[in-house]
């Protein structure tokens, strides 16, 4: 399966997506809606969490991000992303095939963290909590869940799709 990137320098560019139900690619409106929160990432240093077939990442670097940090424990996605990886190879990529948690308690700082949990298997607080204390001032985080998990956050902005739910949580200057 496939889909392709949706902006920037890469626009149309395919990705693999894989053949496992494990790995849950974000569907595209999903992924424009998250951008266009984001707004201009140019230079930014980005950390996809739960990275799956990594297409968050991967649309970041086609908009301009200055890294991206791909995170994900499953040996197929890792594999999906290092193939995804050669339509980059211009890009400042990182691939690391460990638990998102733990990568979060031992990692650099970053401007963008994107988070794709398997649905109704993650510690959302906890997550949320471990990913600002890696968030540059005035960087932005967002956790994307099914709206069936009923996460509503106390300082979040909640942003609804169909079954899907983004948390976005802005870290104060």
């Amino acid at each position: 399966m496939s889909t392709s990137i949706l902006a920037g320098s890469l626009k149309g560019r395919q990705l693999n997506t894989g053949r496992s139900l494990d790995i849950r690619p974000t569907s595209s409106l999903v992924r424009e809606s998250i951008f266009n929160i984001l707004g201009n990432i140019r230079n930014d240093k980005v950390l996809d969490l739960y990275s799956g077939a990594g297409t968050l990442g991967f649309e970041a670097i086609s908009r301009g991000a200055g890294s991206v940090t791909f995170v994900d424990n499953n040996v197929e996605a890792i594999g999906i992303i290092r193939m995804n990886a050669q339509l980059f190879l211009e890009a400042p990529l990182n691939i690391e095939r460990q638990d998102s948690m733990s990568f979060l308690s031992n990692c650099g700082i970053y401007d963008i963290i994107l988070a794709d949990p398997p649905y109704g298997k993650a510690n959302l607080y906890d997550l949320a909590q471990i990913s600002m204390k890696r968030l540059k001032k005035s960087g932005i985080i967002i956790i994307e869940t099914s709206k069936n998990e009923n996460w509503q956050p106390a300082g979040a902005r909640i942003k609804t799709y169909g079954d899907t739910q983004l948390t976005i949580f802005k870290k104060q200057p």
